[in-house]
């Protein structure tokens, strides 16, 4: 779900970086601050793994377009709302300024729609999930199901909004195409819940210190397990990322049916379109190696965002 320069106002980019901005330096302070806070090498570690996730878009079922995981509430359950709004927009910022993925202008819009309505809305609806739901680990996991979909609908209507505001679609139509695009992430939702749900549960199990939900708090990884997140997000970029979904996203394949193109191309920056420059007879490992570089610069602005007075990785 990245908007492209060229698509909002700049009235909508102003207002929409402003909260974005915020809300980072509310995060950061909040984190800075803050007694029980996860390790500088954790952040950096989701951060990567969320990067490899957004690698590897799947088709949806029945529809002429692809999703990718958004990772806001898997952060917020593996981080905290603060970290966790840290991590998600080291990968936004990355993506943006080495991948051309999604407008520098636009950057805003889209840290609001998936950093802040990931994590910090994230956050609340765990909260409010899992004291229905209990704080047993299969609470937790149906929590972190419930609100992965949640965020994903969320933030499709406030691009939605987003566009109708910059009168790319007029507000007579702002319903019609919020139906659209409900109707697509919708079905990314279910992905994203699935998808979010596995890796969670997956991490839970093999380190319960990286879970910021009830009753692991005052735990805290090990280096060798945020190690082995780094290693598995960097096995998911190389292998998995080269068979990604070819099909647009659910925002593209809407823009298409509207016939809403960007008036600005984003700038095509050295690893534009996930692709490395390599030598004659290596092209077909171009993917792979600018997943790989992606994750570990995603890796190293996580740890550097969230870094305190404590090791990098420790």
């Amino acid at each position: 779900m990245h908007i492209s320069d060229g698509v909002l106002s700049s009235e909508v980019c102003l207002a929409t970086s402003a909260l974005a901005i915020s809300a980072v330096g509310v995060s950061w302070y909040k984190l800075r601050s803050a007694t029980d806070a996860p390790t500088a090498g954790q952040v950096g570690a989701t951060a990567a793994l969320i990067f490899a996730g957004q690698m590897v878009n799947f088709s949806l079922p029945g529809l002429p377009a692809s999703g990718h995981l958004l990772g806001g509430v898997l952060a917020a359950a593996l981080l905290g709302p603060w970290a966790g709004c840290l991590a998600v927009a080291a990968v936004l910022l990355t993506q943006a300024v080495c991948f051309a993925d999604g407008g520098m202008w636009s950057l805003g819009a889209n840290g609001l729609n998936m950093a802040v309505i990931g994590c910090w809305g994230g956050h609340w609806l765990l909260q409010q999930t899992t004291r229905v739901v209990g704080p047993t680990r299969e609470g937790q996991l149906l929590a972190v199901g419930i609100s992965s979909f949640a965020t994903v609908v969320l933030a499709a209507l406030m691009c939605s909004l987003e566009y109708a505001l910059s009168a790319v679609v007029p507000l007579s139509g702002l319903a019609a195409f919020s139906a659209a695009m409900v109707k697509y992430h919708a079905v990314i939702g279910v992905g994203e819940a699935l998808l979010s749900v596995a890796a969670f549960g997956l991490i839970l199990a093999v380190s319960p210190g990286f879970s910021r939900l009830a009753g692991s708090r005052s735990l805290a990884p090990a280096r060798p397990q945020v190690l082995a997140v780094v290693l598995a997000s960097c096995a998911i970029a190389a292998l998995l990322a080269p068979w990604a979904s070819a099909l647009p996203d659910g925002l593209e394949a809407v823009s298409d049916q509207w016939s809403l193109t960007p008036t600005t191309a984003n700038p095509g920056f050295w690893l534009a379109d996930y692709k490395l420059p390599l030598p004659q007879g290596w092209e077909s490992f171009s993917v792979s190696a600018a997943g790989v570089v992606g994750t570990l610069l995603v890796l190293a602005m996580g740890s550097l965002l969230a870094a305190r007075k404590k090791s990098l990785v420790g």
